[in-house]
């Protein structure tokens, strides 16, 4: 058991304190396997549904948490490392896991809101900074004499800032602008895309019909020159990302990693809101220049225009001594918001390196922690939240091994040894009929893969034989059959020699799912590559060539029409010295039958026929297992019935195929006096009962043989299709007729017995129902069960002695409630642990005389015997057909390995054997070079890749339908345990 077949499991109830009910969950769910059952299933009530709903807002914090600390550069966090988590996870609670968290998640929101809110204002600092630039230039004389652009140039200029100027040009400045004032001049100012410049211009242009002037200056480096401390902010045109997103480097203490994290916070966290695209877009400065003031419709007209542009508009220095002042002051505002996102940075950076530190040398990260033991957290008020109880204890029904019985209520013992309401586990005696336990088998790392494959067809039956063993045997064998070549399986069993090795280095470390499946079927592939050499070895083929490693039988006899003939060696004997035929090749094909003009036609004869004697094993194996189980259940009519019926219908037709070709094998020409004759004529005669004659013999008394085993099989169909179906339906008829005269017997007695009480007694019975109830009303119904439930089980007793009863039953029943107001303490813990009489409805006694007559009427609707029938029919057709289908089903072994050693060789001829044609000694060198990478690419995307999948499939539908459907049911339930282990390791992978 436990391999073989399922653990042996046992029902039982866990009782647990309701206030303690979390530890001990937590302590059995690491050191056993148990699986609960829902008790609320109908009624949904989830007593720990607060918690649940608590758990899954912590993992939201943490998934967002780790997105993005994932994100950060040279930063990785410490995880798969659940046995470290589970040695220590008792100093984790959930109040305190859960209020870090929330703290941790405030604290980032409010620094990612205000880093968007500090980057946003000196973005618009520096925009306003480029503005007042622009300003100073077009307010300074001398700069303005040297660059002067309007929009009907269609040119952009970048005007040089010279921020040495003397008094008169300041005044000469100062002049124009109060000119300007007077003259009743507006200017609107501000920062536009460059590439909707031009399209800015024509709209203002058109809107005021020309009566504007408006000036266009490209943001570059050279008037972002205030002074080293900005120098970097502004770059080619536009705000340069690194720079005006990022923070500067300089001020930063931290390590290398510190670095990476600062840049990454800057640019990406502290970024959120702002269009990336906006960023790298190159900006320009604008200046419109209108007649009319800010009150007037001109201007309306042009910041509806700016607005539809999506443009910031900014104020225009009047002069430039209030533009020089205005600057200094932009300066001031961005070194301040500079050093507001590296304090923000680095406070947020201390806190980010908390999660990533380990907690241990060798141990998983804080998070990845956090992680685990939310999990684990989840799986327990999961579970707890399938008890049901009150405030005092908790119960839920599981299911267990048998082994781990005692281990459970150690356990539980030495965990309430202090409390006050202690943990028990109340375990029944018998399983509950007609509810199948659940199916627990114990896997390790090299039984895992072919577990799962036989689980993907279904779930073994509880008890059944569990065909995972005998899989990981003869999957790989038929797999090596179809794929045999000595070459290519030694590369597949490299290849899981490698996967064996690196499995402890990349396990659980890689999120790749098909990695994963070749780890965890490295030990399938193993033998995979094994059998396919053992297969090469049998074939003598390594890669399409063959392996002349012992001394051939044949030698050159001679040459005719160009054909070679060869015939058997002769060697001398070293005892007598005379000639004696050379022994045969010792294992596996003779060398020289490769390259032979008869190759194929040998080859594929072995081949067809290996595969039919493969198939005979197989499919006989699998009927074995069918007896095997029939036994083990102890169902005799199946054993009988069937297995044997079966059993013999197999070695009738296909065992004597397979003797036919073996007893060919075996002996030699004119054996007793008898050709060797056709396999198929021979069987297709056997079967239309032909005459046999010397000629069309194989052997003595084969006529003999064949009738007796064609009348076995004739006599084996009426027994398996009606012998079962008809003891069945004889023992339904017959348990039905008992039913009903039971039935008959129980009205008549019950009808009899109390025909005294129904007319004498009745009365009595109405008065002291009518007393009850205008005494207590509420033991109204009480009364009257006691009454029923007393004669309904206890027909025999006489009228005088019912009637008596009666009265003293409404006495009592009066006497007892009075003093049942009040529960005891056994009274209380039998409700908890079940239901009972004492809590039972109390109109449950009404109905008791019904339910007992449903209980002797339940066989009538159990079975229905056409259903049987049918049943029966199409097993039987399925089983005879499948004789024949799935034997000619194992022809695919003989069709894949022909066609694997044929594609190898095609691969070979093209490319090596053609490159050798060549007469030149260079050619050679350079083809064979050349074609060898081509031979070597296709053998790997082909051969190793395609052909091995394509195998495996053909081997994974011998197993499924040609074996496992002989005896295999396939209708268990698994067993699902709550393993908190396991549980972790699941959700790592995943």
């Amino acid at each position: 058991m436990g391999i073989f077949r399922s653990e042996t499991m046992k029902h039982g109830t866990l009782v647990l304190p309701s206030d303690r009910a979390r530890e001990y969950l937590d302590c059995i769910g690491k050191q056993v396997d148990i699986q609960f059952v829902d008790m609320n299933e109908k009624t949904m009530k989830r007593q720990y549904k607060k918690y649940i709903q608590r758990i899954d807002d912590m993992e939201r914090i943490l998934r967002f948490l780790e997105e993005n600390i994932n994100k950060l550069p040279n930063v990785k966090i410490k995880k798969s490392k659940v046995e470290n988590f589970l040695e220590h996870d008792n100093i984790y609670e959930l109040d305190q896991v859960e209020e870090s968290l929330n703290r941790l998640y405030v604290q980032f929101v409010r620094f990612c809101n205000n880093n968007k809110d500090l980057i946003n204002e000196r973005n618009n600092a520096v925009e306003e900074m480029n503005v007042i630039l622009t300003a100073m230039n077009q307010l300074n004389p001398d700069a303005s004499k040297n660059s002067i652009m309007s929009t009907k140039t269609g040119r952009d200029k970048s005007l040089p800032f010279i921020e040495t100027v003397n008094e008169e040009n300041a005044f000469l400045s100062s002049s124009m602008v109060r000119d300007g004032i007077n003259m009743m001049f507006t200017n609107i100012s501000g920062v536009i895309k460059t590439k909707d410049q031009e399209s800015f211009s024509r709209t203002v242009f058109r809107a005021l019909r020309g009566n504007s002037y408006t000036y266009f200056q490209n943001i570059t480096n050279e008037m972002a020159e205030i002074d080293g401390t900005i120098s970097n902010n502004i770059n080619n045109g536009g705000i340069h990302k690194s720079n005006i997103v990022n923070n500067n480097g300089d001020n930063n203490n931290n390590n290398g990693n510190m670095d990476n994290v600062s840049s990454y916070t800057s640019d990406k966290l502290g970024n959120r809101g702002i269009d990336e695209e906006n960023i790298n877009e190159l900006k320009s400065v604008f200046v419109v220049y209108c007649q009319g003031s800010a009150q007037s419709s001109i201007h309306e007209k042009i910041m509806k225009i700016c607005k539809a542009y999506d443009v910031k508009t900014y104020d225009w220095p009047k002069s430039y001594e209030l533009a020089k002042k205005r600057l200094k002051e932009l300066k001031e505002i961005i070194n301040d918001k500079e050093k507001a996102l590296r304090a923000y940075e680095e406070y947020f950076i201390n806190e980010i390196f908390v999660l990533i530190n380990v907690v241990e040398p060798n141990k998983n990260s804080l998070i990845e922690e956090w992680k685990l033991f939310c999990k684990k957290e989840r799986s327990i008020y999961n579970n707890l939240n399938y008890f049901e109880g009150s405030d005092i204890t908790l119960r839920c029904d599981c299911w267990y091994s048998a082994n781990d019985e005692e281990k459970i209520r150690h356990m539980l013992i030495n965990k309430s040894s202090n409390d006050l309401v202690s943990a028990l586990l109340l375990s029944d005696k018998v399983l509950t009929p007609h509810i199948s336990p659940p199916t627990y088998i114990k896997t390790n790392d090299f039984t895992k893969t072919y577990q799962t494959i036989v689980d993907t067809y279904g779930v073994p039956r509880y008890g059944e034989i569990n065909p995972a063993i005998s899989t990981i045997i003869t999957f790989p064998f038929l797999f090596g059959i179809m794929y045999g070549d000595v070459g290519h399986g030694f590369c597949l069993f490299l290849f899981a020699l490698f996967l064996i090795i690196i499995n402890n280095r990349v396990k659980n470390k890689s999120n790749n799912e098909i990695l994963g499946m070749l780890l965890d079927g490295r030990y399938m592939l193993l033998l995979m590559g094994f059998f396919s050499v053992y297969a090469g070895f049998l074939y003598n083929d390594f890669f399409s060539m063959p392996l002349n490693l012992f001394t051939s039988m044949f030698e050159k006899d001679k040459v005719e029409n160009g054909v070679e003939i060869f015939k058997r060696r002769m060697v001398n004997d070293s005892n007598t010295g005379q000639q004696i035929p050379a022994s045969p090749y010792i294992f596996g094909f003779d060398s020289k039958w490769l390259g032979a003009d008869n190759e194929l036609s040998y080859i594929n004869s072995f081949k067809m026929k290996f595969s039919i004697i493969i198939g005979f094993i197989h499919m006989s194996f699998g009927v074995l297992m069918k007896g095997c189980n029939s036994v083990y259940f102890k169902k005799k009519m199946d054993f009988f019935f069937e297995f044997l019926p079966q059993l013999v219908m197999m070695l009738s037709i296909i065992g004597y195929l397979v003797f036919l070709i073996v007893y060919k094998w075996a002996t030699p020409v004119g054996y007793d006096g008898f050709n060797k004759q056709d396999i198929i004529n021979t069987l297709i005669n056997m079967y239309l009962m032909k005459d046999l004659t010397k000629d069309s013999q194989f052997y003595k008394h084969q006529g003999t043989v064949q009738i007796i085993l064609i009348t076995l099989f004739v006599l084996c169909i009426p027994t398996m299709l009606v012998c079962k179906p008809a003891i069945r339906t004889y023992k339904i008829i017959k348990e039905r007729k008992r039913a009903m005269n039971n039935v008959n017997n129980y009205y008549n007695s019950y009808a009899g017995n109390n025909m005294n009480f129904i007319n004498g007694g009745f009365s009595n019975i109405e008065k002291e129902m009518t007393n009850n109830f205008q005494n207590n009303p509420s033991h109204y119904n009480s009364g009257v069960s006691g009454v029923y439930i007393r004669q309904q089980h206890d027909t025999a007793a006489n009228v005088a002695n019912t009637s008596s009863n009666v009265h003293s039953t409404s006495k009592n029943k009066n006497v007892n409630a009075k003093k049942k107001k009040k529960r005891t303490d056994d009274e209380m813990e039998a409700h908890l642990l079940g239901p009972s009489s004492s809590s039972a409805s109390p109109n449950d006694g009404m109905y008791n005389m019904h339910d007992d007559l449903m209980q002797h009427q339940q066989p009538l609707h159990k079975e229905n015997i056409s259903e049987i029938w049918i049943e029966q029919l199409i097993e039987t057709i399925e089983f005879i057909l499948g004789l024949i289908s799935n034997t000619a089903s194992y022809l695919r072994l003989w069709a894949l390995s022909l066609a694997h050693q044929q594609l190898s060789l095609v691969f070979f001829e093209q490319t090596i054997l053609n490159s050798l044609k060549n007469e030149s000694f260079m050619a050679v060198l350079i083809s064979l070079i050349i074609f060898s990478q081509v031979f070597s690419i296709l053998t790997i995307a082909v051969i190793l890749c395609m052909d091995t999948l394509e195998c495996f499939l053909h081997s994974l539908r011998l197993q499924w339908v040609e074996f496992q459907n002989k005896f295999y049911k396939g209708d268990g339930v698994a067993f699902k345990p709550f393993n908190i282990h396991k549980l972790l390791c699941e959700g790592e992978r995943e």
